[in-house]
């Protein structure tokens, strides 16, 4: 091939590469395929279909015996997802499923971690130990790659079941089809396009003649659902009709998964509760929601159910980029049928609706765990106008509806949060101690040791004690280093715990940053009630922020053998749990003395502010596990105070001395190919102060005095604690040595 052949060829290469950049609809959010296979009497269906993002992404196998089965079967499944930066960043998941004798088939949903994005994957199946070449697939290519959109929400529609037809096929696997496409998206599409180069928020590009779809949504049926609420987890908003959560009661895990899904944080939009929201008390009878007290001024028909506020009835959306803007499209780029890209002029403000009547608002919403759950009038969320969902947007701010900024973490690109919550006094080299070590060294090795060889007349042995000696120094600096680092697991928490005391459910966010001499021979184990996401400080697409790993599915857990914690490297992970639990606090009401409180919560606890039925508050110090102490009368102020001194005492921090550009770069953290795309390139850059962690430690024992002149009260029948260590959050490993760790824990009886 001639030089200009071979230069036209790359002009061509790197002109398609400019192109794609520069077109934000080019890169889809939703990715995945079906693949059928058939042998040994079997038929395995695999459906990828999902939205793309950051957290598990759940893959329906489904297994069919083409033949009776005469005897129980179990096949082992081994999925590895391969990254467009080849194999350091490949993912092997197994799992087994079992078929009883005698079945008609079975489903299984494999949970995958996906935090980086798919080119393709494999299918590898095994019976009894034995490879199946006909029921395996190999380097199954994904019609869409993409790390999703950190500019826009991910977004499942939960529908009712079809009913079955004569002769109809199989149930319909999860994905864009049939399950949405009574859907009108396109006035939320219009509201939340895909994030420009302009750097703020504006419609997607037009599409003449056909409705503009949001491409980062989903839909499915109740009978379809995981029955795990990880598998949830890459998701923002969840919409569901009324008569799929009446379907949904008769799936009694389904319902479970999804209310710990949104105890954990999540958005849950329940549509079709009627013009005067009747509907709410089967909500509240399907996720077990105590009453909540109706506020002042509020209307006794909503049960404590808020109003939104008229101040998010805007008509615009509360812009993530920092600034609110009109919904107008500044400026489109599309490419034409010849392949050139082609600029299409302004198009025209859309109009402004008037504003609705203030006192029907089309939606109520309450907090469910750390979650919110809306209540909807109107038969589907999407039939609202644009004005309304700018409502409800508003209302629920982008810290909620955004996943990035609702963890405080991104996969696609820095987080510089990384450095400020290290463990302390590990992985940086002893400078004053190798500075002594070395001039005793040049010391004895030099002058002293020459005067004593000369005095003995041995000179000639310099050629062998200078080595020698060396050799004893080199060796020394080693050992001190990996001495004063330790072979054990250190571990520094961050965490935030709240517990229901009345539904008996726990939801824990947990930043955890390791430290280990050794990697831990069996790995991690967390149960499956725990999702776990790392935390890379240039994000998990840098080309070199991972090793290949590995996770292995067992019945009520994953184990994490390889990939996950490196030797003598600073790691990081954030974890979110939500399950039931019997831990709390029991409050002990006296006739004749003050009232006492029994410590349930598994651990010590440092510092206690509680509030009785009638909203006086008490508190405790240094109340042992399990022990019964009597509560003292608190000045709320000073132990508003107290409980802000421990806020900032535990302040995350870069520590003194460390640079982390000059850090990052000099342990292959620098700046590598990453995973470009132009979808996320101009949001604001991730910040664990946005997350649902940070906030909610923040409200809990940030001191109130420095921004209000009074202090906040607690709830009646509340608490706020200061723990020791949380029960609820693991370390993967039984044995850890922690440190410098914050754990607060909230609560309501």
């Amino acid at each position: 091939m001639s030089a200009p052949t071979i230069w036209r060829c790359v002009r061509s290469t790197v002109l398609a590469l400019v192109v794609l950049a520069a077109f934000p609809r080019a890169v889809s959010a939703t990715s995945g395929t079906v693949i059928t296979t058939t042998g040994k009497g079997l038929s395995l269906t695999v459906d990828t279909r999902w939205v793309n993002g950051a957290g598990f992404r759940p893959v329906w196998i489904d297994v069919i015996p083409t033949i009776a089965t005469a005897a129980d079967r179990t096949l082992t499944i081994e999925f590895r997802a391969r990254s467009m930066f080849g194999g350091n960043q490949d993912l092997l998941v197994s799992q087994d499923i079992e078929l009883p004798a005698g079945s008609t088939g079975v489903t299984s949903v494999l949970s995958v971690p996906q935090h980086v994005p798919w080119t393709q994957y494999e299918l590898s199946v095994y019976e009894d130990g034995r490879f199946s070449k006909t029921l395996s697939q190999l380097s199954i290519g994904l019609p869409v790659w993409s790390h999703g959109n950190e500019a826009l929400p991910n977004i499942l529609c939960i529908t009712a079941t079809a009913p079955p037809a004569a002769a109809a096929p199989a149930p319909a696997a999860p994905g864009t089809g049939a399950a949405i496409a009574s859907e009108d998206t396109s006035t939320l599409a219009e509201l939340l396009p895909a994030d420009s180069n302009q750097g703020y928020y504006a419609p997607a590009p037009v599409q003449t003649g056909a409705s503009v779809q949001l491409n980062t949504q989903i839909g499915l049926a109740v009978d379809r659902l995981p029955t795990k609420w990880i598998d949830y987890s890459e998701l923002d908003i969840i919409c569901i009709s009324r008569p799929a959560l009446d379907e949904l009661a008769s799936h009694p895990k389904r319902l479970k998964a999804l209310g710990d899904w949104v105890a954990a944080g999540g958005n849950l939009f329940v549509e079709g509760l009627g013009d005067d929201f009747a509907g709410l008390s089967e909500v509240e009878k399907a996720f077990e929601l105590p009453g909540l007290e109706t506020p002042a001024g509020g209307d006794a028909m909503h049960r404590g159910w808020s109003l939104p506020p008229q101040s998010a009835n805007q008509g615009l959306v509360e812009n993530p980029f920092g600034r609110s803007e009109t919904i107008v499209q500044e400026q489109v780029v599309q490419v034409g049928p010849d392949g050139v890209p082609v600029t299409l002029p302004k198009t025209a403000p859309a109009p402004v609706e008037p504003p609705g009547d203030p006192a029907q608002p089309p939606f109520v919403y309450r907090p469910l765990g750390m979650g919110i759950v809306v209540g909807i009038s109107k038969d589907s969320a999407f039939s609202l106008s644009m004005r309304q969902w700018a409502w409800v947007l508003n209302t629920l701010g982008p810290d909620r509806w955004l996943w990035y900024r609702r963890h405080g973490v991104s996969m696609q690109r820095e987080n510089s949060d990384f450095w400020n919550w290290l463990v302390p006094g590990v992985g940086m080299a002893p400078v004053t101690e190798f500075r002594l070590l070395i001039t005793l060294f040049v010391v004895c090795i030099g002058p002293l040791n020459y005067f004593w060889l000369k005095r003995r007349g041995q000179l000639h042995l310099l050629v062998l004690v200078v080595p020698l000696c060396a050799s004893v120094v080199t060796l020394a600096l080693f050992g001190y280093a990996l001495l004063a680092d330790g072979l054990d697991v250190r571990v520094r928490s961050r965490s935030y715990t709240q517990i229901d005391q009345r539904r008996g459910e726990a939801v824990c966010w947990s930043r955890l940053s390791y430290f280990s001499g050794l990697t831990p021979s069996d790995g991690l184990r967390f149960p499956s009630d725990v999702a776990v996401l790392p935390i890379e400080p240039r994000g998990t697409s840098d080309s070199r922020s991972q090793a290949r790993r590995t996770l292995i599915w067992y019945d009520d857990e994953y184990h994490l053998p390889s990939g996950w914690l490196s030797s003598r490297t600073r790691t990081q992970l954030l974890t979110v749990r939500s399950r039931q639990t019997q831990a709390g606090l029991r409050f002990i009401e006296s006739v004749s003395g003050p009232p006492r409180v029994e410590n349930r919560l598994g651990s010590t606890i440092k510092r206690l502010l509680l509030a009785d039925s009638s909203g006086t508050h008490f508190r405790a110090v240094n109340v042992a596990e399990g022990a019964e102490v009597p509560l003292e009368p608190a000045d709320l102020r000073a132990e508003r105070e107290a409980l802000g001194k421990v806020f900032q005492e535990n302040a995350p921090q870069v520590p003194e001395g460390l640079d982390p550009r000059a850090f990052a770069d000099s342990f292959g953290y620098g700046n590598r190919y990453r995973y470009w795309s132009s979808t996320s390139a101009n949001a604001p850059a991730a910040s664990l102060h946005s997350s649902c962690l940070e906030r909610a430690i923040s409200r809990a024992i940030a001191d109130p005095g420095r921004f209000q002149p009074v202090a906040a009260p607690l709830a009646p029948r509340s608490y706020v604690a200061v723990v020791d260590r949380s029960r609820e959050v693991l370390y993967g490993v039984e044995r850890v040595r922690e440190q410098a760790s914050l754990h607060v824990v909230t609560g309501t009886w």
